[in-house]
């Protein structure tokens, strides 16, 4: 990973929303630890008649690896998270989104 370099995780698209899960460095804002680490940071769209329009904003969790790019969860460890996402002054996207181990997958 390089600063700035985003790396779609997960991608979801359904009849009238999307979503992308993307692994991104942290740029270390003045809310976050100064230690090196990663951010799961979720983008939600919905079609238009132009195709996907993308929302004034996005949201972000910690990635689960830290500052690894591979994530280091239990084999039963599961992390979920969810919300209101990527709204706008029009509409809304609803998200539910995690991370599991390998015998939770």
């Amino acid at each position: 990973m390089e600063p700035g370099l985003s790396v779609a995780v997960a991608v979801w698209a359904g009849r009238r929303f999307g979503a992308v899960v993307a692994i991104e460095d942290c740029i270390h804002d003045p809310y976050c630890e100064t230690d090196e680490h990663y951010l799961a940071t979720h983008y939600t769209y919905r079609r238009g008649t132009d195709g996907w329009e993308l929302p004034l904003g996005s949201g972000s969790s910690p990635w689960p690896g830290g500052p690894f790019t591979r994530t280091h969860l239990a084999p039963r460890e599961v992390w979920s998270e969810g919300g209101s996402y990527g709204g706008s002054n029009y509409w809304v996207c609803r998200l539910v989104f995690g991370f599991a181990g390998p015998d939770a997958r």
